[in-house]
């Protein structure tokens, strides 16, 4: 709702918007009588070549006005298009000042980096003559008077101001916020700020339909469109139209309102340009890449309009009746029929388009760029161009360097100029587009009263003329004509063709006598501007516009169409029958097409490889890809495939008129594997054994330059083997000698894929750690490990030497028993810390302990060393030397002696058995406690004595 919001009285609504409607049905009826009128009035000869449309397009138009002899209508396709303009001023926001011509925005101070007054939307009030230019980073809005091109008025209040909407009934102007929840409304009478209407967060796009009197706010987040009542503040709909709807226009032709879908881009105020990430909350069927079109009689979703890309803008025109849609990921500008929602258009720029303006008088669309496309430079440009299009031919007619950053454009047609935001150097260009001369056609041989009719390209129609003279003002220019009379029975000579204006007025006489009939052919399927060419009656012509003319009596004439390059009519003859009026035949064009086959070779089979050809990608794992395409040249690259190359991985495959075949030639690629010795000392020999696995079987691969499989570098601290993909097995050999080293890996692994690869072998200085053996039998090698690994086992030989490469640090050894022999040690840890280490291991065969008691459950003592006796023998085998040994069982005295122990032999602990320790009775146990008691009661007594004569003392 509207906080503060004075009473606002709307006249039109539902009902109002009937009583239009119920009109243009009663305009429309006499529309179609003035039809078969002027249709009745055409001259038989009239010829029409060139760009022209056919006559009978151009007498379905009407609204004559007879005491002028002059009519509105549609224009007729030109060759060559009116006058664009010029940039006259240049608007800075930031101080008010105008200067004359095209100037650079940041030589008024305004950083390129920062806020500043930086305009991003524009809207053109023609009641109150005035321009209104918001600022989407600051907030704010400015009001430009156009007479002085000076800014009158600066109102704040807003969020990131996006779009405008204009109620020139009631003169209110309605601001679409970015990031806020609310319409900002302005009385544009007074322009002042007159308060909000609550919406979802997120708008885009705003439009309002003076025939129900309602305003179209797309929530970009929501995925849908608030359908306010504008004499309310209140919304009265919410319509889902799909993911991100941004841009809405109001179509006055046919009362529809028209959705664009976009994910914006938004511009930090570094300059750079980013897509911002939303999260759309609709729910919605329809595409993100439909037009949807809304009835807003009924508020329904009646049709969509697939245009394949993102809308950032759609402008209704008025010179033709037609929509055009700026697709903003695409370098194209999308043009759709009012009438019937169809895409009539699709013109191909070379820029990203962001917003379109028209002038309805000289039918050009203007057309700003994305600015996600300037920012790109750095430091960025000080110009942008608006590009001038043609809206009928859809050919470009002009580039007008404005200020950078180009935003909004609007037409202003009471000063006949356009004013271009430019946020980049923050300036507004206002461009001037009034030049013109008189264009007179002066006719003869017509009787009185008779009509005739001019229709001029870009320009609209004469209507029905009733005098012998006509004159129109153009700018300068080449024009295409048409003359035609309003019956059948005179042809005007010339009836059709063109005149050229530079910097002067021009005279054209016509002369009319009895007409022939006119018969057309109209082509589809060609592209716009390609020659084709007709044969009918023995008459030959051609024509680059869609339609060729020929005059004829009646009778029936042969005709033939001639096949054009790359396409090919689907009736190439036939017959025409010209019985008192004009004919005209449909020629239907079919698109011509190609092979393109991609054959390649020199990949194993089964492989998947793939092609790209002008976007389009195929892949394939057989030897051939094939692509179907007309005449033309395409680039084409061809996908990477790891481990293999071809010469020919991009180029252009040019179709002439028959299919071609492009061979593509695979090699095998070698990449570097490298292996680097880092730490090693100058001079020490180091050695790389490579091994390729197939299989599971081994294969060395001869690459050492030597034609040896094992690769020897020795003063070098690096090699390097080219090699293919796969996966190669490794290992090192060094010289330990004058001084030991240590690698960090000594075998391992590597995997080449499509780069090269180089293994770091990272080597440390090494020391000895020697086992010097004793005891053992000759040849008899011991089992030693070191529990750390940071040691390399050298060699074990058979004169009692084990001997480990070791770093500095404490290691944990452990010797294992061998062949009936004991180590001693068997464990323990050893520190190495800057020299070699070497220790002693003695090996030895043990002797036997062998005894037996009748004593159960006795535990026996060995040097301190526990074993338990369950069943009275023991068998325990010793080192050789000398033991302390104890027998202990509970109730008996210990046994203790000493044994020696040999080595293989066998020693014998005789025991019959132990001494029992006597145990006291329980009388003997029970008169000692009653002894004690008796004790202590006669010590109690007696203490007591003693205190009780002491008292009385």
């Amino acid at each position: 709702m509207v906080a503060s919001s004075p009473s606002r009285n709307k006249s039109h609504g539902h009902l109002a918007g009937a009583s239009i409607l119920l009109a243009l049905v009663v305009i429309l009826s006499v529309f179609a009588g003035g039809l078969q009128n002027f249709e009745n009035q055409v001259p038989a000869e009239a010829h029409i070549s060139g760009h022209l449309n056919p006559p009978e397009n151009v007498s379905s138009l009407s609204g004559q006005d007879e005491s002028n002899g002059m009519t509105v209508q549609s224009s007729i396709a030109t060759s060559k298009d009116p006058y664009a303009g010029y940039v006259q001023y240049t608007l800075f926001p930031n101080n008010n000042t105008l200067m004359n011509g095209n100037i650079a925005g940041n030589a008024s101070g305004i950083p390129l980096n920062g806020s500043g007054a930086r305009p991003y939307a524009l809207e053109y009030d023609p009641i109150n003559n005035l321009l209104y230019v918001s600022y989407f980073l600051s907030g704010e809005i400015s009001v430009v008077e156009p007479i002085s091109n000076r800014i009158i008025f600066n109102i704040s209040g807003f969020h990131f101001p996006t779009a405008f909407a204009l109620d020139k009934v009631d003169n209110y102007l309605y601001v679409a916020n970015m990031e806020s929840n609310y319409v900002s409304v302005i009385n544009a009478s007074s322009n002042s700020y007159v308060g909000n209407i609550s919406v979802p967060s997120g708008q885009a796009g705003i439009a309002f339909d003076p025939e129900t009197g309602y305003l179209y706010v797309s929530d970009y987040q929501s995925g849908s469109v608030s359908v306010i009542d504008a004499s309310t503040d209140t919304i009265v709909s919410n319509l889902s139209v799909g993911e991100f709807p941004y841009s809405v226009c109001y179509d006055p032709s046919n009362g529809f309102v028209y959705v664009g879908h976009y994910v914006p881009v938004l511009v930090s105020l570094s300059g750079s340009a980013t897509s911002e990430t939303m999260n759309s909350a609709s729910t919605s069927s329809y595409n993100s890449s439909d037009i949807v079109v809304i009835d807003p009689f009924t508020d329904q979703v009646v049709s969509t309009i697939g245009v394949g890309s993102d809308i950032s803008d759609i402008e209704f025109d008025s010179s033709n009746g037609d929509l055009y849609a700026a697709n903003a990921v695409s370098p194209y500008i999308v043009g759709i029929s009012s009438a019937s929602d169809d895409i009539i258009s699709n013109v191909t720029l070379g820029f990203y388009p962001n917003h379109i303006a028209f002038n309805p008088s000289t039918g050009l669309i203007y057309v700003t760029p994305l600015i996600e496309s300037e920012i790109i430079t750095s430091p960025p440009p000080k110009f942008d161009n608006v590009t001038v299009m043609n809206s009928s031919l859809g050919s470009e007619v002009s580039q007008l360097e404005v200020g950078w950053g180009t935003e909004w454009i609007v037409f202003d047609a009471l000063n006949s100029c356009f004013y271009s935001a430019n946020s980049g150097s923050g300036t507004i260009s206002i461009i001037s587009t009034q030049r013109s001369y008189t264009a007179s056609f002066n006719v003869s041989g017509i009787p009185r009263g008779f009509g005739w009719f001019v229709n001029v390209t870009g320009i609209p129609s004469s209507g029905r003329i009733l005098g012998n003279s006509y004159s129109l003002d153009l700018p300068n220019g080449t024009y295409d004509f048409a003359v035609a009379s309003s019956n059948k029975s005179y042809k005007p000579d010339p009836c059709s063709g063109s005149f050229s204006i530079d910097g002067s007025s021009v005279s054209l006489s016509v002369a009319f006598s009895e007409v022939l009939f006119q018969v057309f052919f109209n082509e589809e399927g060609l592209p716009s501007g390609m020659r084709w060419t007709v044969i009918f009656s023995g008459s030959s012509n051609s024509s680059a516009s869609s339609t060729i003319g020929f005059e004829e009596p009646n009778g029936t004439f042969n005709y033939s169409i001639l096949t054009v390059q790359g396409f090919h009519p689907t009736q190439s003859y036939g017959k025409v029958r010209v019985d008192g009026k004009s004919v005209t035949e449909l020629v239907l064009f079919k698109i011509t097409v190609f092979s393109v086959m991609f054959a390649e070779s020199g990949l194993p089979s089964g492989t998947v490889w793939s092609v790209t050809l002008n976007g389009t990608s195929l892949s394939s794992n057989t030897t051939s890809i094939s692509f179907t395409v007309p005449n033309g040249t395409y680039s084409y690259s061809v996908g990477y495939i790891p481990g293999y190359r071809t010469s020919n991985t991009s180029g252009a495959a040019v179709v002439n008129g028959s299919s071609i075949i492009v061979s593509m030639n695979f090699t095998v690629t070698d990449y570097p594997l490298t292996v680097v010795a880092s730490g090693l000392p100058n001079g020490t020999n180091w050695y790389v054994t490579l091994a390729q696995s197939f299989n599971h079987r081994t294969f060395l691969k001869d690459i050492s330059p030597n034609s040896s499989y094992e690769t020897i570098s020795p003063n070098s601290s690096e090699f390097t083997f080219l090699v293919p993909n796969g996966t190669y097995a490794f290992s090192i050999t060094w010289n330990i000698w004058p001084a030991p080293y240590l690698p960090s890996i000594t075998h391992g692994f590597l995997r080449v894929n499509g780069s090269g690869v180089k293994e770091i072998l990272n080597f440390s200085r090494a020391y000895l750690l020697l086992f010097n053996e004793s005891g053992l039998p000759i040849f008899t090698v011991p089992n030693i490990a070191i529990e750390n690994n940071s040691h390399f086992y050298l060699y074990q030989n058979p004169f009692y030497q084990s001997l480990f490469l070791v770093l500095n640090g404490t290691y944990s050894y452990s010797i294992g028993s061998i062949s009936g022999f004991y180590p001693s040690p068997s464990n323990g840890t050893i520190t190495v810390n800057g020299s070699n280490v070497f220790l002693s291991v003695e090996f030895y065969k043990p002797g036997y302990f062998i005894g037996k008691m009748n004593t159960v459950n006795a535990t026996l003592t060995i040097n301190g060393s526990s074993y338990k006796i369950t069943n009275g023998e023991f068998n325990i085998s010793l080192s050789p030397g000398t033991y302390e040994v104890k027998v202990s069982a509970p109730g008996y005295s210990p046994y203790m002696t000493n044994v020696t122990i040999s080595s293989s032999s066998v020693s014998k602990l005789q025991i019959q058995s132990l001494t029992s320790v006597t145990t006291p009775s329980s009388f003997s146990f029970l008169l000692i406690v009653v002894i004690v008691v008796i004790a202590a009661i006669a010590s109690a007594v007696f203490l007591l004595t003693v205190r009780n004569r002491k008292g009385k003392s």
